[in-house]
């Protein structure tokens, strides 16, 4: 148990990197893809970035006193870095292919659980990175029409 517990806390971070950049690979909408990418990325850490400097939360190792089942630095643990990246992923992820996002989703929310039960995260410290990411990947989403350029409509004049 405790080796599953490290691979999702520590090594399953690789799965939603690697599924994203993948879809990359694949998508028709490139420019798209990557443009949205790169905003919800930037907006999730900035808001994430902020938060941390709100609420400090010691993490449990630190606090209990015991060795976590990772190494880590007895930082602020809010939010979790790195259910934000997975978070942020399956956001961006989600936007394009619905079934893969949901996915993702639920690779980040194991990323998460790895973290709580390998004592180097609180659960709010999850269920922070997962919001931030989720209202981030909505955020750039709804924004995104007020930056288009409006498309010129044609005029049917009947000559």
């Amino acid at each position: 148990m405790t080796a599953l517990i490290v691979f999702a806390a520590k090594y399953l971070i690789a799965l939603p990197v690697i599924v994203a950049f993948g879809y990359l690979l694949i998508t028709n909408r490139k420019r798209d893809y990557l443009t949205y990418a790169v905003l919800v990325l930037i907006v999730s850490y900035a808001i994430g970035f902020a938060a941390s400097q709100l609420y400090n939360n010691p993490l449990p190792f630190v606090v209990e006193n015991v060795a976590p089942l990772i190494a880590h630095a007895a930082n602020n643990g809010f939010p979790s870095d790195h259910v934000l990246l997975a978070g942020a992923l399956a956001g961006i992820v989600t936007a394009f292919n619905l079934p893969l996002g949901i996915f993702l989703w639920l690779i980040a929310l194991l990323v998460g659980v790895g973290r709580v039960l390998a004592l180097v995260h609180h659960p709010i410290d999850i269920i922070a990175s997962l919001l931030i990411a989720a209202f981030s990947a909505f955020l750039v989403w709804r924004l995104r029409y007020l930056y288009q350029p409006l498309q010129p409509t044609s005029t049917n004049s009947g000559t």
